[in-house]
């Protein structure tokens, strides 16, 4: 039996997913079973396949009229977005939504999904390169892949990929120190520009602290929560880098596109 607050939550947590891109039919018909193609592989993008038909057995006007008091209460809102000279009425969560998700989130019975699988294996590359570009700023030595979690054939796939992105020549990154701390300098630029800048500022820093990145701006644990109202860090840092690996992002930026092959890599 769904409560009325996993209700609430699901509703939430759909309208998140699919911001900007369905609007209160495409939400409602989703969990209702009834869904296009391009909306499955989206859910199926966002880690939320899960959530198909949930409300499978619910009239449609209940979940309607569920969706209406989220609107009353400020949670969320119907935006008309012009895309090829129409205005389209396209659903997003208000950062009040944002904040009651939140406090709804753990009480929500949502599944693993190969999305979020994928999801875990970017942060745990994102783990990885962190202590790579740790250890490469301080340790001039060709066997830093055994203090990383990397194997002997990783380190120069790693290197050569990231390599690519920045046009760097990668059998000069280990001859010297000065080398090693210029690609490091380099790569952490194209990670600030590229990803973390392309996030929300919440989930960049509860991504970047669950990787173990430390900029000069990053927050600690406490001031996270203090100043974001966080519940749980490692869902904020988790949503974040499942965007990462949506179609979308792969297509459009080439560093996320290598940080997915790696990811899917980590599968094998």
């Amino acid at each position: 039996m769904v409560t009325k607050d996993e209700m609430r939550g699901y509703l939430l947590r759909c309208a998140e997913a699919f911001a900007g891109r369905r609007g209160r039919s495409g939400v409602i018909n989703f969990l209702l079973g009834d869904s296009s193609a391009a909306t499955t592989i989206l859910a199926t993008e966002q880690g939320i396949l899960e959530l198909f038909s949930v409300f499978k057995e619910f009239p449609q006007h209940e979940l309607q009229q569920a969706f209406h008091a989220l609107q009353q209460q400020g949670l969320l809102e119907i935006r008309n977005v012009n895309m090829k000279d129409k205005d389209l009425p396209l659903v997003y969560v208000t950062a009040r939504g944002l904040a009651e998700l939140e406090l709804l989130r753990p009480r929500l019975p949502i599944q693993s999904t190969s999305a979020a699988r994928l999801t875990e294996r970017l942060i745990l590359v994102l783990q990885k390169l962190t202590k790579l570009m740790s250890h490469l700023r301080t340790v001039h030595s060709a066997d830093v892949s055994a203090l990383v979690g990397l194997s002997a054939d990783q380190l120069p796939q790693y290197l050569q990929l990231f390599c690519k992105i920045l046009q760097l020549r990668p059998e000069t990154v280990m001859t010297s120190l000065g080398a090693q701390q210029h690609f490091v300098d380099a790569l952490e630029r194209a990670l600030c520009t590229m990803i973390f800048s392309e996030l929300c500022e919440v989930e960049a820093q509860c991504l970047r602290l669950q990787i173990g990145m430390k900029l000069p701006h990053q927050l600690d644990k406490e001031n996270i929560e203090r100043y974001y109202g966080v519940v749980s860090i490692e869902e904020r840092a988790r949503q974040g880098a499942s965007r990462v690996v949506t179609r979308e992002w792969q297509a459009r930026c080439q560093l996320a596109s290598v940080l997915g092959f790696l990811a899917l890599g980590e599968g094998k």
